[in-house]
């Protein structure tokens, strides 16, 4: 319905002047969809866990490129010493199948 509401819409070059402005009161939704696959879908995600990459590894590991960091984790025995947690680049980098790292559009962000 059309009324009269005196609030902060105002002309910027005449404060005293009546001025028309548009207000709008809306909700945000969001929905996550959870899509089941066909029987006949062949993909299969042959992913091992982590694997744990002692300190004196790293180089041979990562340097290689044979895994991705992915994490640390402190020893039971000895909270001083720190292990690696690496996995396989195709397992942890999407750009390894074919994927890219630019953001969608209708993310927010």
């Amino acid at each position: 319905m059309p009324s009269e509401i005196r609030g902060n819409i105002q002309c910027v070059t005449n404060p005293d002047e009546i001025v028309i402005g548009y207000i709008s009161a809306t909700t945000v939704q969001r929905k996550r969809v959870f899509i089941r696959r066909p029987a006949n879908w062949g993909y299969f995600n042959q992913c091992p866990l982590p694997q744990l990459v002692p300190p004196d590894s790293v180089e041979y590991y990562f340097g290689s490129n044979a895994l991705i960091p992915i994490g640390t984790q402190a020893r039971e025995s000895n909270p001083n010493i720190i292990d690696y947690l690496g996995s396989m680049p195709a397992c942890v980098d999407c750009r390894y199948r074919g994927g890219n790292t630019q953001r969608p559009s209708y993310w927010p962000n």
